[in-house]
């Protein structure tokens, strides 16, 4: 990305940030009509950290990503205005409990997300590479600068070993969605019996 688009980036994720306004983020190069939408809570020169809502407004997790792989952000277009009307009128939305991570300039965003993930027994769904698909899902175990350790989850909740990798490798990573919530769901009813 060049310097001028990435600063006309940052300056709209920024005022977004400020207001507590949603934005729609696209990022995916190999489908460029996908994106998210929510709310940018945490932005550095590099990274970004969006409070993301589903189609009806729920909460939906949090998502990181490189500001370099941002391709559009779309503010106060109607889809937009829309997700906030139903945001609003949704009584199971909480306000983010993302602020309690320590801010350290040392620290990038995505170990931030990894540390709060494990801190709280949160799913993550992390994309390598770019590859556009979640490659490893589970509960993260272990966080260092690399590699870091996730106990992984199969799409039935259940525990499927554990595994290493290399954050330099991640290029995407949800943090309790409605997906991964339900994957830690079913892993504790798992492990409980009852299923």
């Amino acid at each position: 990305m060049n310097e001028s688009k990435k600063e006309v980036f940052f300056v709209l994720l920024q005022q977004a940030q400020e207001k507590k306004t949603l934005v729609s983020v696209y990022d995916d190069s190999d489908d460029v009509t996908h994106f998210e939408v929510g709310i940018p809570l945490w932005l550095s020169a590099t990274e970004i950290i969006i409070e993301t809502f589903d189609v009806d407004g729920s909460f939906d997790g949090f998502r990181w990503s490189l500001l370099e792989n941002v391709l559009r952000v779309d503010v106060n277009g109607c889809y937009e205005k829309k997700i906030e009307l139903l945001r609003k009128q949704n009584t199971n939305w909480q306000p983010s409990t993302l602020e309690s991570l320590c801010y350290k300039e040392d620290i990038s965003l995505l170990v931030r997300m990894l540390r709060y993930a494990s801190a709280n027994n949160l799913a993550v769904e992390i994309e390598q590479e770019g590859s556009g698909t979640v490659d490893l899902q589970g509960l993260v175990k272990k966080t260092q600068s690399s590699p870091s350790i996730i106990r992984v989850l199969s799409d039935y909740g259940e525990d499927d070993g554990t595994s290493c990798f290399d954050i330099a490798s991640v290029t995407g990573l949800r943090v309790n969605s409605k997906r991964g919530q339900a994957l830690v769901y079913l892993n504790t009813c798992s492990n409980t019996g009852d299923i």
